[in-house]
C-alpha cells in the first residue's frame, strides 16, 4: 500500500525539502551572509576581510568547516560556512527577506537551525542512497539540484529499493520500521558540529 512507508526518512526529506537547495556542492560566494543582500547579482565586490568572531555570533568564515560526517560519500561529508552563507541567502529568500538576520537574533537562529538540519539530512539521504547501492547519475543530479528537488529524488530512489527488497512487499511496514531504526541510531553518531552550530542532527 502506498500509505506504508519509511516515517523516518519522510519525514526527515519532508523537513529538510520545505528549503529549495540541497547543500552538498561547491560555488559559494566568498562574502559573508551578514554581508549580503539577497537579491545581490553574482558580480557583486567581495566585502572587505573582517576578523570573524566565535559564531553564531559574527560571520563565518567561507572555508570553515561548520559540520563534519564521517562515512559520508566522498564530496558530501564536510558542510563548509560557504555551504552554510549559500543555504542562509536561500532560505532569506524563501522567507521573503532582504538580508539576512542579523547573528544572535531569533529569527537568525531559526534559519540556521533550517539550514543546518536540511544540509545535514541530504548528506545523510545521499549516504544512505549510496550504501543501498542507489546510483544516480550526475544528469539526475544536476537537474534535481536546479530544480530544487534533490531531497525529494532520494527519498524516492531509497522507498523504491526498500519496497522491493522488503520480505513481504504486500505488507513492508515491519521492514520500514527496522530500516527507520538503523537509520537513525547510524547517522546522527557520524556527525560532528562546532561549537554554536551543533543542532538536534548533531551526533555531539
Amino acid at each position: 500500500m502506498r500509505g506504508q512507508g519509511l516515517s523516518l526518512i519522510l519525514f526527515l526529506a519532508a523537513f529538510a525539502g520545505a528549503v529549495a537547495f540541497s547543500g552538498c556542492g561547491s560555488g559559494s560566494s566568498g562574502t559573508t551572509s551578514t554581508e549580503k543582500e539577497v537579491t545581490a547579482p553574482a558580480t557583486t565586490a567581495p566585502a572587505k576581510e573582517e576578523k570573524h568572531t566565535s559564531p553564531p555570533s559574527g560571520p563565518v568564515a567561507p572555508s570553515k568547516t561548520l559540520v563534519m560526517i564521517t562515512a559520508a560519500p566522498k564530496g558530501t561529508g564536510v558542510i563548509s560556512g560557504a555551504e552554510f552563507d549559500r543555504g542562509m541567502m536561500e532560505t532569506a529568500s524563501t522567507r521573503s527577506l532582504k538580508k539576512i538576520p542579523k547573528p544572535g537574533s531569533e529569527e537568525y537562529v531559526s534559519m540556521k537551525t533550517e539550514v543546518l538540519d536540511n544540509l545535514i539530512i541530504t548528506v545523510w539521504l545521499e549516504g544512505q542512497a549510496k550504501e543501498l547501492g542507489i546510483d544516480i547519475s550526475s544528469e539526475e543530479r544536476a537537474q534535481a539540484l536546479q530544480e530544487g528537488r534533490m531531497l525529494g529524488l532520494l527519498q524516492e530512489r531509497i522507498e523504491s529499493k526498500l519496497r522491493k527488497e522488503a520480505p513481504d512487499p504486500s505488507e513492508p511496514q515491519p521492514y520500514f520500521s527496522e530500516i527507520d531504526r538503523e537509520f537513525e541510531a547510524k547517522w546522527p553518531p557520524r556527525t560532528h558540529c562546532v561549537k554554536g552550530f551543533i543542532v538536534q542532527q548533531c551526533g555531539n
